[in-house]
């Protein structure tokens, strides 16, 4: 995980974003952080896989913040900020419920953190932005709008609605907004997992085959991980003063089917690509997932999608090993 501490004068202010998660959305992020110049950051060990770990690690990371703000005067503190970002986790549509228990542990963990920093510092301001999952919690839904309850199909979604209702039992001095993605793309890294769009324009390249757990009719609504990050980022520090929990529903209000997609990316790339379909019981992800445009932010903008296969193409030609 990373602290990042705003560079002010120490007599000023104190600000702080800690964010847990360094995948798709997570590392994007970082990335917008860093682009505004105005942050230290240190990155300090949090084990995923080993649950007595983890927890010796959130001591100490309480112990490193607890360090910084007690460097500071109780007027300097009143008017400090922090942000923890939650966008870590491994698990994936197809998880287990070992998954499940073991995500929702090391979530759990992290608010152990946020409880002690809440009870230590009563003066700044605290926020937590959690990032969900529409398509874990509305999985064969169509036009989902903010009042669609959640029905979550597999344990993926549980995982994620129960990370939700663990965040709203926090105390209600802590700012908590959730963010609710639809299928979100992007390339970070070809060591990252990949999803949908950013595979089929890596195999396209490479003239490879895509294996399709799915239909060519399958309705869905994608958003690109840079978007949504600049969405975090410009909330960072917003407090909500009417409600406990606050949700954003992010999607692009347009959804795609994946033969449209396939004929974006073969726009793209000036060539035919090559798909296989394959589904079982566990595999299968056909159903659709859309959502109502009115149900939107009013502040999130999103790029088209053919716009943002541009940028995902570009970013996998000059970040990737394509041999």
């Amino acid at each position: 995980m990373i602290v990042f501490q705003k560079q002010t004068q120490p007599d000023k202010e104190i600000q702080l974003v800690v964010l847990f998660g360094a995948g798709l959305i997570g590392s994007s992020v970082c990335n917008k952080i860093n682009k505004l110049g105005e942050y230290s950051s240190t990155l300090l060990p949090f084990s995923w896989n080993n649950s007595a770990q983890s927890r010796q690690d959130a001591n100490k990371i309480s112990l490193y913040l607890s360090s910084i703000l007690a460097s500071y005067s109780t007027d300097i503190l009143s008017s400090g900020k922090i942000a923890f970002i939650w966008t870590a986790g491994k698990a994936g549509f197809t998880a287990s419920e070992t998954d499940w228990h073991d995500e929702l542990a090391n979530f759990n963990t992290v608010l152990s953190i946020v409880k002690h920093i809440a009870e230590q510092f009563p003066e700044p301001l605290l926020l937590f932005h959690l990032l969900s999952s529409a398509g874990g919690l509305f999985e064969g839904q169509r036009l989902v709008h903010n009042s669609t309850p959640p029905k979550p199909q597999r344990y993926y979604g549980q995982l994620k609605y129960d990370q939700e209702k663990a965040l709203e039992q926090l105390s209600r001095r802590i700012t908590k907004t959730i963010y609710r993605p639809t299928s979100v793309y992007g390339f970070t890294g070809a060591s990252q997992r990949m999803g949908l769009i950013s595979t089929l324009i890596s195999n396209g390249i490479k003239n490879k085959v895509s294996t399709i757990f799915g239909s060519l009719s399958t309705l869905r609504d994608y958003v690109l991980n840079d978007d949504i990050a600049t969405h975090i980022r410009n909330n960072l520090f917003i407090k909500h003063t009417n409600e406990d929990v606050f949700f954003h529903l992010l999607a692009s209000g347009k959804p795609s089917s994946i033969y449209e997609i396939r004929c974006f990316v073969e726009q793209v790339l000036g060539k035919k690509i090559y798909l296989q379909f394959h589904s079982t019981p566990e595999t299968d992800n056909s159903t659709d997932i859309t959502v109502n445009a009115s149900a939107l932010p009013p502040a999130w903008t999103p790029i088209s999608v053919k716009n943002g296969i541009r940028c995902v193409h570009e970013k996998i030609l000059s970040g990737s090993d394509l041999s």
